[in-house]
Protein backbone atom coordinates (compact mmCIF):
# COMPACT_ATOMS: atom_id res chain seq x y z
CA UNK A 1 0.00 0.00 0.00
CA UNK A 2 1.27 3.47 -0.90
CA UNK A 3 2.36 5.87 1.79
CA UNK A 4 -0.06 8.71 2.57
CA UNK A 5 1.25 12.16 1.70
CA UNK A 6 -0.19 15.64 2.15
CA UNK A 7 -0.54 18.50 -0.30
CA UNK A 8 -0.47 21.76 1.70
CA UNK A 9 -1.41 25.20 0.41
CA UNK A 10 -0.69 28.11 2.75
CA UNK A 11 -1.94 31.62 1.98
CA UNK A 12 -1.02 34.82 3.84
CA UNK A 13 -4.20 36.56 4.93
CA UNK A 14 -2.77 40.08 4.72
CA UNK A 15 -0.92 39.60 1.42
CA UNK A 16 1.01 41.49 0.07
CA UNK A 17 1.78 42.74 3.62
CA UNK A 18 2.64 40.06 6.11
CA UNK A 19 2.17 41.88 9.42
CA UNK A 20 0.15 44.76 10.82
CA UNK A 21 1.24 46.38 14.02
CA UNK A 22 0.02 48.53 16.88
CA UNK A 23 2.39 50.92 18.66
CA UNK A 24 1.46 52.31 22.05
CA UNK A 25 3.13 54.54 24.64
CA UNK A 26 1.27 55.30 27.84
CA UNK A 27 -0.13 53.88 31.05
CA UNK A 28 -0.09 50.18 31.95
CA UNK A 29 0.64 48.45 28.63
CA UNK A 30 1.19 45.15 30.46
CA UNK A 31 -2.58 44.88 31.10
CA UNK A 32 -3.27 44.57 27.36
CA UNK A 33 -0.20 42.37 26.83
CA UNK A 34 -1.68 39.84 29.28
CA UNK A 35 -5.02 39.90 27.41
CA UNK A 36 -3.62 39.14 23.94
CA UNK A 37 -4.33 35.36 23.96
CA UNK A 38 -7.84 35.89 25.38
CA UNK A 39 -8.66 38.50 22.72
CA UNK A 40 -7.43 36.16 19.95
CA UNK A 41 -9.53 33.33 21.40
CA UNK A 42 -12.62 35.54 21.71
CA UNK A 43 -12.47 36.95 18.17
CA UNK A 44 -11.75 33.56 16.55
CA UNK A 45 -14.48 31.94 18.67
CA UNK A 46 -11.91 29.27 19.46
CA UNK A 47 -11.52 27.05 22.49
CA UNK A 48 -8.72 27.63 24.97
CA UNK A 49 -6.81 24.62 23.63
CA UNK A 50 -6.74 26.26 20.18
CA UNK A 51 -4.59 29.18 21.37
CA UNK A 52 -0.98 28.07 21.62
CA UNK A 53 1.64 30.07 23.51
CA UNK A 54 5.07 29.90 21.87
CA UNK A 55 6.97 32.14 24.31
CA UNK A 56 6.37 34.44 27.23
CA UNK A 57 9.42 36.14 28.68
CA UNK A 58 9.81 38.70 31.46
CA UNK A 59 12.84 40.58 32.68
CA UNK A 60 12.02 41.98 36.12
CA UNK A 61 15.65 42.61 37.11
CA UNK A 62 15.58 46.23 36.00
CA UNK A 63 13.22 49.18 35.74
CA UNK A 64 11.39 49.24 33.39
CA UNK A 65 10.30 45.60 33.37
CA UNK A 66 10.46 44.25 29.81
CA UNK A 67 8.24 41.52 28.39
CA UNK A 68 7.76 39.53 25.21
CA UNK A 69 5.20 36.95 24.11
CA UNK A 70 4.05 35.13 20.99
CA UNK A 71 0.87 33.14 20.39
CA UNK A 72 -1.01 31.33 17.63
CA UNK A 73 -4.78 31.00 17.58
CA UNK A 74 -6.31 28.35 15.35
CA UNK A 75 -9.75 27.72 13.98
CA UNK A 76 -10.96 24.80 11.85
CA UNK A 77 -13.05 26.05 8.94
CA UNK A 78 -13.95 22.79 7.23
CA UNK A 79 -12.52 19.36 6.44
CA UNK A 80 -9.55 20.80 4.54
CA UNK A 81 -8.89 24.34 5.79
CA UNK A 82 -7.76 26.02 9.00
CA UNK A 83 -7.30 29.66 9.90
CA UNK A 84 -4.32 30.69 12.03
CA UNK A 85 -3.74 34.09 13.61
CA UNK A 86 -0.29 34.88 15.01
CA UNK A 87 0.25 37.60 17.61
CA UNK A 88 3.51 38.91 19.02
CA UNK A 89 3.70 41.45 21.80
CA UNK A 90 6.78 43.23 23.11
CA UNK A 91 7.07 46.08 25.55
CA UNK A 92 8.22 47.57 28.81
CA UNK A 93 6.57 49.11 31.84
CA UNK A 94 8.19 51.07 34.65
CA UNK A 95 7.26 51.14 38.32
CA UNK A 96 5.32 54.35 37.63
CA UNK A 97 3.00 52.39 35.28
CA UNK A 98 4.22 54.13 32.14
CA UNK A 99 5.64 52.16 29.26
CA UNK A 100 5.30 51.06 25.68
CA UNK A 101 3.89 48.08 23.79
CA UNK A 102 4.17 46.95 20.18
CA UNK A 103 1.85 44.22 18.90
CA UNK A 104 2.28 42.47 15.54
CA UNK A 105 -0.54 40.45 13.95
CA UNK A 106 -0.62 38.18 10.91
CA UNK A 107 -2.72 35.32 9.60
CA UNK A 108 -2.63 32.25 7.38
CA UNK A 109 -5.13 29.94 5.76
CA UNK A 110 -3.78 26.40 5.54
CA UNK A 111 -5.48 23.94 3.22
CA UNK A 112 -4.39 20.27 3.28
CA UNK A 113 -5.32 17.37 1.03
CA UNK A 114 -4.19 13.79 1.68
CA UNK A 115 -3.26 11.57 -1.26
CA UNK A 116 -1.46 8.31 -1.94
CA UNK A 117 -0.49 8.61 -5.62
CA UNK A 118 0.20 11.20 -8.31
CA UNK A 119 -3.28 10.82 -9.85
CA UNK A 120 -4.97 11.76 -6.58
CA UNK A 121 -2.54 14.64 -6.15
CA UNK A 122 -3.44 16.01 -9.59
CA UNK A 123 -7.16 15.56 -8.89
CA UNK A 124 -6.79 17.52 -5.66
CA UNK A 125 -5.01 20.35 -7.52
CA UNK A 126 -7.79 20.39 -10.10
CA UNK A 127 -10.50 20.34 -7.39
CA UNK A 128 -8.74 23.14 -5.53
CA UNK A 129 -8.44 25.39 -8.59
CA UNK A 130 -11.87 24.72 -10.12
CA UNK A 131 -14.23 24.18 -7.20
CA UNK A 132 -12.68 25.11 -3.85
CA UNK A 133 -10.99 28.37 -4.88
CA UNK A 134 -13.97 30.61 -4.00
CA UNK A 135 -14.30 29.01 -0.59
CA UNK A 136 -10.62 29.59 0.19
CA UNK A 137 -11.00 33.23 -0.92
CA UNK A 138 -13.92 33.58 1.50
CA UNK A 139 -11.78 32.17 4.31
CA UNK A 140 -9.02 34.67 3.42
CA UNK A 141 -11.46 37.59 3.66
CA UNK A 142 -12.84 36.25 6.93
CA UNK A 143 -9.29 35.86 8.28
CA UNK A 144 -8.53 39.47 7.35
CA UNK A 145 -11.68 40.54 9.21
CA UNK A 146 -10.56 38.55 12.27
CA UNK A 147 -7.16 40.28 12.31
CA UNK A 148 -8.72 43.74 11.99
CA UNK A 149 -11.21 42.94 14.77
CA UNK A 150 -8.34 41.79 17.02
CA UNK A 151 -6.43 44.97 16.16
CA UNK A 152 -9.46 47.15 16.91
CA UNK A 153 -10.15 45.38 20.22
CA UNK A 154 -6.55 45.86 21.33
CA UNK A 155 -6.58 49.52 20.27
CA UNK A 156 -9.77 50.04 22.27
CA UNK A 157 -8.24 48.43 25.37
CA UNK A 158 -5.14 50.61 24.97
CA UNK A 159 -7.25 53.75 24.48
CA UNK A 160 -5.95 54.39 20.97
CA UNK A 161 -8.43 56.31 18.82
CA UNK A 162 -9.19 54.77 15.40
CA UNK A 163 -7.73 56.45 12.32
CA UNK A 164 -10.33 58.54 10.52
CA UNK A 165 -8.53 58.81 7.22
Amino acid sequence: MAEKQTLKIIDDVLSPEQWININFKGKEPVKVFLQIPKIVQLILKAEGKDVYEFHTKWDVTDDPTTFYGSWRGGRTEDRWSKTYVYAIGQGAQGKDGLGWLTIWLRGEIETSYDYTNFIQRNLWWFYNMRFYYKQRRAYLEQGKDFIYMIRDEMRMKLGIQPNMG
